[in-house]
């Protein structure tokens, strides 16, 4: 916006509030639709779509076959309303030619995202963190959460994450793994990158705690950041995936995040980096309030001489990676000096995996170095730091939010720059007749044919074991353009349509009172 000399500034916004602080809006897709049409072997998908400046957008359409958990499956075979340029309407349409060995699409989930190529503003982001938020989750979780002592908290937890995450239409799902007679659960979302999908970035964190005490910083505190970051980056989309971990048994030898890295990650998943939040609440201002692992001073001279230099105050986030993560633990320290300079970072590498330094292993982010994967370890430096580390005085009153907060607007900024923003929108969604055509087959033979002189369907039915059925006649858009229910069956029956049809191929679903249904297709010429 240019400068106007001679008018003040809160002037002009009285003049014209709709200019002064206008904004791009991101478009907005809705009214989607997926409708199977098993004799040709093709979807046929409608949406709306608006855009208030009509830029010319760019529409990805993407499948999943594993019930969103990725969007990897072939779309080839893709026409219509689809790619760039698109322009703003109702009644868009896409054909999808699928694979024609799917008999059952109970499993597979339709994504249409609608971006107008316009710039996010990574600060936008940032800015969104809220304390209050982030002091409500801890709030929540704070109390035993271990299997043996707080079950019930435990599992309140988790099922917050997943309710959470559904919330968020991030299609979570629960990676269930053995642990002795038991079994842990890993409570996972996931943003798909809409144009590199297989590169992916993690934000995780534990949220089980030790058997005696309230673990409110250890790890409510990186749980709730967690919860947060996923509240704010699920409102928009990525060029490439982020996702989002609840892991559990860390506390029993990081079970979870070695469950994880051993079976849960797609073959085509490529893990860039992950951000792993170990305790991010508690800050001290205080001199020598910050120790130090033996052997610190030898390791990391660089660091010591900062904390000697700040009269080891623990006032700062310490981000650790190792040789390997160097790029990744530069990408955060650079981020929070750019979107959160009064947050005061200390970066460390270890050499290898970390074994010389093992104080540094002793969180989920150890498994991502063993199997070569790029990982910082987010912490606020745990008993070296915090005395009431893996006590009962480890409570929400000891915590810093205000610290937290700009720990949580730090990562949203490094995730957010590494998998890069999209000013879209994403609407993901099922057909509304995934019907098995191999378990769900109605067992006879019907006719149809459109006659003209009375705008009517006559049906005819041959070896049908059926009392009563249902239809829907759907256009080539994929819009349903009459049905009916409870129609009695019998060997001929005429339907009156109420309007003339115009020339073109129909889809006319047929289904009796068991479910089974049948798919013809109509022709009108």
């Amino acid at each position: 916006m240019k400068k106007i000399a001679f008018l003040p500034l809160s002037a002009f916004v009285l003049l014209f509030p709709q200019m002064a602080f206008a904004q791009n809006q991101a478009p907005k897709v809705s009214n989607t639709n997926a409708v199977v049409d098993w004799g040709a072997q093709v979807i046929n998908i409608t949406y709306d779509v608006a855009d208030a400046e009509s830029d010319p957008l760019e529409i990805t359409f993407k499948v999943s076959n594993d019930s969103g958990k990725t969007f990897f499956y072939s779309t080839a075979i893709t026409t219509g309303d689809v790619g760039y340029p698109i322009t703003a309407g109702t009644g868009k349409s896409i054909v999808w030619d699928y694979n024609d060995t799917v008999k059952n699409f109970s499993n597979y989930v339709f994504l249409i995202e609608a971006n107008d190529r316009q710039t996010v503003n990574i600060q936008d982001l940032v800015n969104q963190v809220d304390s209050g938020r982030l002091y409500d989750n801890v709030t929540f979780m704070e109390g035993l959460r271990h299997r043996n002592t707080g079950a019930a908290n435990l599992q309140n937890t988790r099922d917050s994450l997943y309710q959470r995450f559904n919330r968020y239409e991030m299609l979570p799902w629960i990676q269930r793994f053995s642990f002795g007679v038991d079994y842990g659960e890993n409570i996972i979302g996931k943003l798909p990158g809409m144009v590199n999908e297989d590169t992916v970035y993690i934000i995780d964190a534990h949220y089980d705690g030790v058997a005696g005490g309230p673990a409110a910083d250890d790890n409510a505190s990186g749980t709730a950041g967690v919860l947060e970051t996923a509240r704010i980056l699920s409102q928009y989309s990525f060029e490439k995936s982020i996702c989002f971990i609840g892991f559990d048994l860390e506390e029993a030898g990081l079970r979870g995040s070695i469950a994880y890295v051993t079976s849960a990650i797609h073959p085509q998943e490529y893990i860039d980096g992950v951000l792993n939040f170990e305790m991010i609440g508690y800050y001290s201002d205080r001199p020598n309030s910050q120790t130090a692992p033996p052997g610190f001073n030898l390791l990391f001279p660089t660091a010591y001489a900062q904390l000697q230099a700040d009269t080891f105050k623990g006032n700062f986030i310490t981000s650790v990676g190792n040789t390997s993560s160097n790029g990744l633990n530069a990408s955060f320290k650079n981020n929070a000096q750019l979107y959160v300079p009064q947050l005061k970072v200390i970066d460390l590498s270890v050499p290898g995996t970390g074994t010389i330094a093992p104080d540094f292993r002793r969180s989920d982010h150890a498994p991502f170095w063993d199997t070569n994967r790029k990982a910082l370890m987010i912490t606020d430096g745990a008993n070296f730091r915090n005395n009431n580390y893996h006590t009962t005085n480890d409570v929400k009153d000891s915590l810093d939010f205000a610290f937290m907060t700009n720990v949580v607007k730090a990562s949203i900024a490094t995730a957010a720059a590494l998998a890069v923003p999209r000013h879209s929108d994403v609407e993901i969604f099922q057909a509304s007749n995934p019907i098995s055509i191999t378990e769900h087959i109605w067992d006879c033979n019907a006719f149809a044919s459109y006659q003209k002189d009375s705008n009517s369907l006559a049906l005819k039915f041959e070896g049908c074991e059926t009392n009563t059925f249902s239809y829907a006649l759907i256009n080539e858009a994929g819009k349903t353009i009459a049905e009916g229910k409870n129609l009695k069956a019998s060997s001929e029956i005429e339907i009156g349509l109420g309007q003339k049809l115009a020339t073109g191929i129909y889809i006319l679903q047929l289904r009796n009172e068991n479910g089974h249904s049948l798919t013809k297709k109509l022709l009108v010429e």
